[in-house]
């Protein structure tokens, strides 16, 4: 069941991209989902809505859930209620691989240093960080850093 207190979040496949729709908010992004980090004081969970535009898509977000897939003219439901903000797995991951050059986005300066850490240690060097106003009507600032070995 749906969370009482939940963030709703349309998710609909595309093709070749990921539309996601905030529409109590009024916000809509591509390719990327922003959800809240919860804690027990203050519990913020996020309701997905899963779409198909087009084709079959699976929906995945390996830390917060499984895969989840999406057919045209079905809708599948999920709730996500990450425990902290980043992708602090995924980082480290990729601090492993061989990968020349990384584009990291957060949206939490703590995450983006504690995972710029992990990169840096794993032999990249930040050449570049960007703040990025990306919504209008919101304090709220994304950093965009370059990360190159």
């Amino acid at each position: 069941p749906k969370p009482a207190a939940a963030l709703d979040v349309a998710v609909i496949g595309h093709q070749f991209w990921w539309e996601f729709r905030y529409p109590k908010l009024g916000i809509v992004t591509a390719n990327e989902l922003h959800i809240p980090a919860s804690d027990p004081a203050h519990p913020t969970p996020t309701f997905l809505k899963l779409l198909s535009a087009d084709t079959d898509h699976s929906f995945w977000v390996p830390e917060l859930g499984g895969k989840t897939d999406l057919i045209p003219s079905r809708v599948n439901e999920m709730w996500l209620d990450p425990p902290r903000p980043g992708a602090e797995a995924q980082a480290r991951a990729l601090a492993q691989s061989g990968v020349p050059r990384l584009v990291y986005v957060s949206c939490n300066p703590a995450s983006f240093a504690r995972d710029a850490r992990a990169l840096s240690d794993g032999g990249y060097r930040l050449a570049s960080v960007t703040p990025v106003d990306q919504f209008r009507y919101s304090a709220h600032v994304e950093l965009v850093g370059v990360f190159d070995r």
